[in-house]
């Protein structure tokens, strides 16, 4: 795992089943402090458990909504108050979108964007300023091949993956002038993603494709 070659304190968005979960039992492995974040309360119980049992030096549990962006800045402050910094943030969590553009509400729409592009940028932002003034640190992240490829039914996901991307290049140059380090993953969300994908009006949809389903992780490689 290029992430991670010293026990260090990691925080994953997105923690609690698919990629997040197994890079949080991998950190683990690897003795690193660390803070697991989504919503459901007892998965992240579940996920931490594992992490202990691992090897996982401390672990601590942050569970918070990510498309009420309102509260992102304090969450952030309080994930680096844990362990008094923060040496690896891994954006993990994301959710996607199943119907055609014509199809969707605005308020769809805008969760989508509020979770997959606004929410990581204001963390990344907040955890991003403090690393610089304690001397370094890295910044990882989740993205997908549909930023890349056309999937039939996803364009807001395309749309907001794509906006990463072009995000996350240039933020690359910036902050490889200023002594941190950044990793962007690709891949097809898979079975972490089927109870997080939107129908035209909100509603969760079901899986729509194998590949999706078997899913791609090249994070931690």
């Amino acid at each position: 795992m290029r992430l991670l070659k010293e026990s260090k304190r990691v925080w994953i968005t997105g923690a609690s089943s698919g990629i997040g979960e197994e890079c949080a039992v991998e950190f683990a492995r690897r003795g690193a402090s660390l803070v697991i974040s989504g919503r459901r309360l007892a998965e992240l119980d579940r996920v931490a458990e594992r992490c202990r049992q691992a090897g996982a030096s401390r672990v601590r549990i942050l569970a918070f909504d990510l498309s009420d962006t309102g509260i992102l800045e304090e969450v952030s402050a309080k994930a680096w108050e844990f362990y008094g910094g923060i040496d690896i943030l891994y954006c993990n969590a994301g959710i996607s979108q199943r119907c055609d553009t014509d199809e969707a509400d605005i308020q769809t729409i805008r969760k989508v964007m509020e979770v997959d592009y606004f929410a990581p940028v204001i963390i990344t932002k907040a955890i991003l300023h403090r690393m610089l003034q304690s001397g370094g640190g890295q910044l990882a992240c989740t993205g997908s091949i549909a930023g890349l490829v056309l999937i039939a039914a996803t364009p807001r996901m395309m749309e907001d993956v794509d906006a990463g991307w072009d995000g996350m290049s240039p933020r690359r140059l910036e902050v490889l002038r200023r002594g941190l380090e950044l990793t962007h993953g690709q891949g097809l969300f898979g079975r972490a993603m089927k109870s997080q994908r939107l129908h035209a009006f909100g509603l969760a949809a079901h899986p729509f494709c194998r590949e999706k389903e078997r899913g791609i992780l090249s994070v931690c490689r």
